[in-house]
């Protein structure tokens, strides 16, 4: 016990808005890539792309905001919850087999499915039909194909290549992130504790600090 509290606290981010949002400890039983995890953020990623690249010419662009993708990901994750049967489908001719409905939704899979839902964006190939029609050159297939591959790879890469020093180090940490960490701890447990219970560890929280 002693040794898991000494490696939590080495873990610990040193910046104090990190420490109170984000917890050092991880939970390796939940599940992430569920069922319910594509169904769900496939399509909301699809109607989102859609409606970027519809409006990508206009001077409003229509886009949903990641408050309201992670909304629509825990509402209907509760439902499919609720609704779906707890059946094991098995792949033909394979080991692989999947739940469709593992149980209530939990933090690690809301998360990943509003990371996949979010995903939403106007594709890097307006770029190069825009190209095209201000200079009023075409692209040829391939090139354009090898553009739009090295555009989205490479924030990709950069993010790989700095990885040790933007996502691992303990003392890079991101304002906007913590909102959003603070934003799913507040959904998760609130529902998974109850509102009475919530509130009292709430009381207590503020109390401690």
């Amino acid at each position: 016990m002693a040794d898991e509290e000494g490696s939590s606290i080495l873990d610990d981010s040193p910046i104090e808005q990190g420490r109170l949002t984000v917890p050092p400890t991880d939970d390796n039983t939940l599940q992430v890539l569920t069922f319910r995890t594509w169904l769900i953020g496939i399509p909301i990623c699809i109607l989102g792309s859609v409606s970027a690249a519809l409006s990508f010419y206009r001077q409003q662009m229509f886009n949903f905001s990641h408050v309201c993708i992670n909304m629509m990901v825990f509402i209907a994750g509760k439902l499919m919850a609720n609704m779906l049967p707890n059946k094991v489908i098995r792949m033909p001719y394979t080991n692989w087999s999947f739940s469709l409905n593992p149980g209530p939704i939990n933090l690690k899979e809301h998360v990943a499915t509003t990371m996949l839902a979010g995903r939403v964006s106007a594709s890097a190939g307006f770029e190069i039909l825009t190209i095209s029609k201000i200079y009023h050159k075409d692209i040829p297939l391939l090139p354009a194909i090898l553009l739009v591959l090295s555009i989205q790879f490479l924030g990709y890469g950069f993010a790989g290549i700095f990885m040790k020093l933007l996502v691992h180090s303990p003392y890079m940490w991101w304002p906007s992130t913590l909102v959003d960490v603070a934003f799913y701890r507040f959904d998760m447990e609130r529902f998974s504790l109850g509102p009475k219970r919530f509130d009292q560890q709430r009381s207590t929280w503020r109390s401690a600090s």
